[in-house]
Parts: structure tokens; sequence; C-alpha cells
């Protein structure tokens, strides 16, 4: 199974979202600009109710 991972930077905060091969959302989060919360989006689940 493939997906689809991209990343929206702006000046203070980035969007990262990725999409299954079928154009499911299986993971969306909007964070700062800052190493420690980027990284720490691998631990987190996209939850469905949240759209």
């Amino acid at each position: 199974m493939g997906y689809f991972v991209g990343i929206d930077l702006h000046g203070d905060n980035n969007y990262i979202g990725i999409l299954d091969q079928e154009d499911r959302k299986v993971f969306k989060r909007k964070n700062r600009n800052d190493i420690k919360e980027i990284r720490g989006t691998d631990k987190q689940r996209y939850d469905k109710e949240d759209e």
C-alpha cells in the first residue's frame, strides 16, 4: 500500500497531510514551525471525527 505525504509550509506554521492510495485522509495536522512539535506528529493518528 502506498501513501502520498504533503507538507504545506508557511512562515510560522505548517500543515502535514497523508492520503492513502484511494485518496482517503489517514493523517492531518497543523503544527507550529517547531521541530519538537513536528517530530511528535508520527505518534498521533488522524481522527475522522475531527473533520
